[in-house]
């Protein structure tokens, strides 16, 4: 799995959230209502290759906002701050107003320009 196939939705985990007649193990129901959500993400079964099928599931961000928070070793708002909208001179009066999954694609590609 790459931080690719979270970004677009395509881990490959059976976390769908939409459009399935049936509960999969890591849908938000399901591991948003589990004492540990980690571990219930990360212990649903493959029902596809990841980055084969897109299939909507916040576990995908999920998954991909613990990624960044091992990686960036400061607040992601200071870290953003610092890495992207500081040395362009912008300023952001309130991160609440961007989703949380373009603010995680920013971090991960300062990181790794490849996946941009």
């Amino acid at each position: 799995m790459s931080i690719g196939s979270l970004l677009t939705m395509s881990s490959g985990l059976d976390a769908v959230d939409f459009g399935v007649d049936r509960r999969p193990p890591a849908s938000e129901d399901e591991y948003q209502n589990s004492p540990d959500w980690l571990k219930t993400v990360v212990e649903a079964p493959m029902i596809n290759y990841p980055g084969t099928h897109a299939n909507y599931s916040s576990a995908n961000p999920y998954l991909l906002g613990i990624l960044m928070d091992t990686v960036v070793k400061q607040p992601l708002d200071a870290f953003i701050d610092q890495e992207l909208f500081e040395p362009w001179a912008l300023t952001i009066i309130s991160y609440s107003m961007i989703p949380l999954t373009v603010l995680i694609l920013v971090v991960a590609c300062i990181y790794d320009r490849e996946i941009c």
